[in-house]
């Protein structure tokens, strides 16, 4: 939250924006983790997809769960990016 009030007293077309809607937020924080000044990194970048929900392609096929990935196993603490979308001003839920 303390990011999303970041202002400038200059022109506000120069001050810092930040992504609102989960689907940009998500491919944001994706972004950071890739090396993406170079080949590689850019490359993986344009095959990300991120959507809002279910696509039409992917609805009624089956779902595969991972059981290691569970979230018991976390050992920090962890929220939805539908909590966090709500949290920052986003009327959609994932």
């Amino acid at each position: 939250m303390r990011r999303l009030k970041t202002r400038t007293l200059a022109s506000q077309w120069k001050a810092p924006t930040h992504p609102r809607r989960p689907d940009t937020y998500v491919r944001r924080v994706i972004r950071g983790m890739l090396p993406r000044r170079k080949p590689k990194g850019s490359a993986a970048l344009k095959r990300i997809r991120v959507y809002i929900g279910t696509p039409e392609e992917y609805t009624g096929k089956s779902t595969v769960k991972i059981p290691e990935a569970e979230a018991s196993k976390l050992r920090c603490p962890f929220i939805t990016v539908g909590e966090l979308s709500e949290e920052i001003g986003g009327p959609w839920k994932t």
